[in-house]
């Protein structure tokens, strides 16, 4: 469950407000309704609530009756417009370590809206994008903003004729709108299964001309944090998330996730439970991300898929993803390859 009350700073409301005042809308009233004064938007020290923030790009939304507003918004999010993370990322000795950064810190940006993780398919790199918003308005918003800001650091950082080989979106082709391929100058993939970027797995490792590792461990430091600050609003269920993500497919048994909070199996599930909650609800949510995944681009057979997320009876696992997808495994990396022709 996302944490409402988890916070991001204004720079991402700037220049939402920036885009939408060129495009002729005035929004101080809205702004003023919401708690915010329009002066003061360049403050350093604010910051808004994820509730707050989602408040608004749905009234934003609304107001523009402009559905592709989260490109519009993230052909502005440069690196500069993520403090001490934009900063480290150009100092990154390749993209690799800067995939492995982003992966690390994001939350600490997005107020947890979103996380992503990287994966190696054949001779390409597959950079997922995960989205946490709490009601289906601001998801677009969200994953666009985020993609368009991504690809603004990669285009910075990588040498030339380097672009993204594709993108990959959930939601539905705006009808008649190329905004999307001109900004990402790539093939982009509507109504997929999940939302990712695609890169040459060859240039992972290239240096990059905009390092500096000094810069680069001064940045990191203040990344880190800036995390730790986050960590005082993070709600328990979204840190044993976090927690059981850095495990891999080989999950944490409850005693573990216990353990690493320092509390006894008793307090954890009677915490988890206030949060209306559980170790089993986390881990199968976990478990049903990380079979897609591997059903969408692994080779492996069904059971092998099951034996790593750790069912020790492959029938218990394609009852368990006939459950979250109402399909069997089968059926939906068959539907997957489909959708990829």
């Amino acid at each position: 469950m996302l944490n409402l009350s988890a916070t991001l700073p204004t720079t991402y409301l700037r220049l939402t407000v920036k885009q939408i005042t060129d495009m002729g809308f005035d929004v101080s009233e809205t702004l003023r309704r919401k708690g915010f004064d329009p002066d003061n938007l360049d403050d350093p020290s604010m910051r808004l609530t994820v509730k707050q923030y989602c408040q608004f790009i749905e009234s934003m939304l609304a107001l523009t009756n402009e559905p592709e507003l989260g490109i519009l918004v993230g052909r502005r999010l440069m690196f500069n417009a993520h403090g001490a993370l934009g900063f480290a990322a150009i100092n990154c000795e390749n993209f690799l370590q800067l995939l492995n950064l982003a992966q690390k810190f994001i939350s600490a940006r997005t107020g947890q809206l979103l996380s992503i993780d990287y994966e190696h398919v054949g001779d390409f790199t597959h950079v997922n994008m995960y989205e946490y918003s709490p009601n289906e308005i601001p998801k677009r918003f969200t994953v666009e903003t985020f993609a368009a800001a991504i690809k603004n650091v990669y285009t910075f950082v990588a040498p030339p004729d380097s672009n993204l080989h594709s993108v990959h979106f959930t939601f539905p082709k705006i009808y008649g709108s190329d905004l999307a391929e001109r900004f990402f100058e790539c093939p982009v993939y509507y109504g997929q299964a999940s939302n990712y970027m695609v890169v040459r797995s060859d240039f992972l490792k290239k240096p990059l001309t905009t390092a500096t590792y000094a810069s680069y461990s001064e940045a990191v430091d203040l990344c880190s944090r800036e995390l730790s600050g986050l960590g005082a609003s993070e709600s328990l269920p979204d840190k044993v998330r976090r927690f059981m993500r850095g495990k891999g497919y080989q999950l944490p048994s409850f005693a573990e996730v216990a353990e690493h909070f320092s509390m006894t199996t008793r307090s954890m599930h009677r915490k988890l439970k206030d949060d209306e909650t559980s170790y089993k609800k986390l881990s199968e949510e976990i478990r049903h991300e990380y079979a897609a995944k591997m059903l969408r681009h692994n080779k492996l057979t069904i059971q092998e898929i099951a034996f790593n997320l750790g069912y020790s009876d492959v029938a218990n696992f394609r009852r368990a993803f006939k459950r979250w997808e109402n399909k069997s495994p089968m059926e939906y990396r068959e539907s997957m390859l489909e959708d990829r022709n």
